[in-house]
């Protein structure tokens, strides 16, 4: 243990180096800071000449080290001492031995120099030396332990306010510069538009529009679709006007954050592309679809690229049967290719689309038909004996074959023989040349609808009951080794066949004087007779002249004629006699309000008919049978 050292000025009074913190020269902890002055480069004497003052190192109990010489040193601000200061393991090993001699007064190591603290009390200090403050060591011990991030949140922060200065002022100085034009960062269908007028922007989309087409690959080929053939209208005004909207139409401060996250997008980095969320920034597409037109389209598409399946077929020719393979057939999933349609429309791309198709098995397929195939070969094998008053007919294979078809029920999956007895016409024909013996009519006359007379006698045939006969073999062939039948027949029954003529019965007579406009009825010589004033034809449609037969009768009728739109007429008749082909008549004309007779009939005339009182047309309807000749004269 060294000995206790006097004090130097012999008054027990160490002189105070006020703001000083003395060190032991050599010490580690010198190799951290600045010294003002170091004495370590000179020798105590000239340090004491320099300073005039004592080097004096006091110890915490007022004890002095002898031989023990001390340096003053400036402290020094951790503001002012480098940032990134490293410190060896010696140094951290020598400062805790430091603070363990502190804590332990009765133990000071060798290596350790008492220090002289400025205002701290202890034996043999002043009593005028303030305390130092423990708020202001705090402060600088947080300060330095925390100097390296206060310093790079302060810089940050000044960082974010320039930026934002920065961005603020481009933004408003952009809006006066974009007057009437699209904001830069603003995007319509992958297409900046920043810096185009809307009158430039439509154009851009209008060109976008006439480039856009939908390729739908098929197997076999490929359709281009427009968007006219799609049923697709892009409202180019519409987006056009959102484009110009955007950063405009909203208060003031969102139409200010929009052009900044406009701007801040115009950088082509994808992390920051989705800080600034520049998707939502993107103008929507804006169209509208003809949906019937849409799916008339992408029908017609399918069905040219679909296939109908067929099944496999059987065939009879000439007696041999021959198989067709079945064909698969391909449909097409439009409800698919609508799906793909509509999100190649939204996303606004010329697209390649590949129509979704899947393979569709035929109902009847060659191993089905091929079991019916050898099932016909075995029918058309079997004979088929026919017999009629001891004469025998037997088609051959051939017609046999002929006679065979196939069907198929729905749903299934194979194929039915079936005779069809249609198909045996042609040699039903041919067996009525050998046994058929046709009926004879009878011919009658009628003269004038009542007198009959037999011109022809009738008689009955006899035919083959080609209905039963064909109904009978296709029953039986299908399932049995052979037919042997007897042809069935029946009676053909004689038709009766009339002839109608008409011949004149002068018994009784009429004659119309088309110069007087009268008509007189009257029996054979002339006796009996009844006479009427009438209208005939006018001078265009005059009454015929010659003689004629009554041919028939009518009654309570419309009779309708002329020309439609010039002089067509209806008018209802109680009685008409027809007395010329073409539609010439004795008949009532209630129209007329009982003027007949005069010479009006020129211009006012009929149709070509004769016109005549109640009175007259009835009688006359009683009075004269069919063949009554009428004769019209001037």
């Amino acid at each position: 243990m060294a000995n206790k050292p006097k004090n130097v000025d012999g008054i027990g009074k160490p002189e105070i180096l006020t703001g000083k913190t003395q060190y032991k020269q050599g010490d580690p902890l010198l190799s951290i800071i600045e010294p003002e002055t170091v004495a370590s480069s000179q020798s105590p004497a000239a340090s004491k000449a320099k300073k005039g003052k004592k080097n004096a190192a006091h110890l915490l109990n007022d004890e002095v080290m002898p031989g023990v010489e001390t340096v003053a040193v400036k402290k020094q601000s951790i503001w002012t001492r480098p940032l990134f200061q490293k410190q060896n393991k010696e140094d951290k090993t020598h400062k805790q031995k430091v603070a363990k001699s502190v804590k332990d007064k009765s133990v000071v190591p060798e290596s350790v120099v008492p220090v002289t603290l400025s205002g701290t009390k202890g034996p043999g200090l002043d009593s005028s030396a303030k305390p130092q403050n423990d708020s202001n060591v705090k402060g600088e011990k947080f300060l330095h332990r925390h100097r390296k991030a206060a310093l790079i949140t302060g810089f940050s922060l000044l960082g974010i306010v320039l930026l934002s200065g920065l961005i603020g002022g481009g933004v408003y100085a952009h809006q006066a510069i974009y007057t009437n034009k699209v904001f830069p960062g603003v995007v319509v269908w992958g297409e900046p538009v920043g810096a185009k007028t809307m009158t430039e922007v439509q154009g851009l989309i209008s060109d976008k529009i006439k480039g856009y087409v939908v390729t739908i690959k098929g197997p076999d080929q490929e359709y281009k679709a427009t968007s006219t053939d799609l049923g697709v209208v892009f409202n180019s005004e519409s987006m056009a006007l959102s484009a110009y909207s955007k950063g405009r139409t909203q208060s003031v401060l969102e139409n200010y954050v929009t052009r900044m996250r406009l701007l801040a997008s115009l950088i082509d980095w994808d992390p920051w592309k989705k800080l600034v969320q520049d998707g939502d920034l993107a103008i929507a597409p804006s169209y509208d679809i003809n949906q019937t037109q849409l799916t008339a389209y992408l029908t017609k598409v399918a069905d040219n690229i679909k296939i109908t399946p067929q099944d496999s077929q059987v065939t009879i020719t000439g007696g041999t049967t021959q198989l067709k393979p079945a064909i698969y057939g391909r449909s097409v999933d439009v409800d698919s290719l609508k799906k793909q349609v509509l999100g190649s429309i939204g996303s606004f791309k010329s697209t390649e689309i590949v129509a979704s198709t899947a393979s569709v098995k035929p109902a009847i397929i060659d191993n089905s038909a091929q079991e019916v195939m050898l099932q016909a070969q075995n029918v058309m094998r079997r004979p088929v004996v026919l017999t009629f008053k001891g004469v025998t007919y037997q088609p051959n294979q051939e017609t046999v074959a002929s006679w065979i078809t196939f069907t198929k029920a729905t749903g299934s999956t194979n194929y039915t023989l079936v005779i069809d007895k249609s198909k045996m016409s042609s040699y039903f024909a041919f067996l009525g040349t050998k046994i058929n013996v046709y009926s004879v009519p009878q011919m009658v006359r009628v003269e004038n609808g009542v007198k009959e007379t037999q011109t022809q006698a009738g008689a009955n045939g006899i035919l083959v009951d080609t209905n039963q006969l064909g109904n009978t073999i296709a029953a039986q062939l299908p399932v049995q080794s052979s037919v042997n039948l007897v042809i069935p027949t029946y009676v053909d029954v004689f038709k009766t066949k009339y002839e109608q003529v008409i011949v004149a019965d002068w018994d009784k007579y009429i004659d119309v004087n088309l110069s007087t406009q009268t008509m007189m009825a009257c029996e054979k010589g002339g006796v009996n007779c009844h006479s009427w004033k009438v209208t005939t034809g006018n001078d265009t449609h005059s009454t015929p002249t010659g003689v004629s037969l009554i041919s028939g009768k009518s009654s309570n009728f419309y009779m309708t004629g002329g020309t439609p739109g010039v002089d067509y007429y209806k008018v209802y008749v109680n009685w008409a006699i027809w007395f010329r082909p073409g539609g010439y008549a004795i008949h009532d004309a209630s129209w007329r309000n009982g003027s007949f007779g005069g010479q009006d009939y020129h211009w006012n005339g009929s149709h070509g008919c004769v016109n005549s009182p109640n009175e007259a047309a009835s009688y006359i309807f009683n009075w004269a049978d069919v063949g009554t000749p009428v004769t019209v004269h001037y």
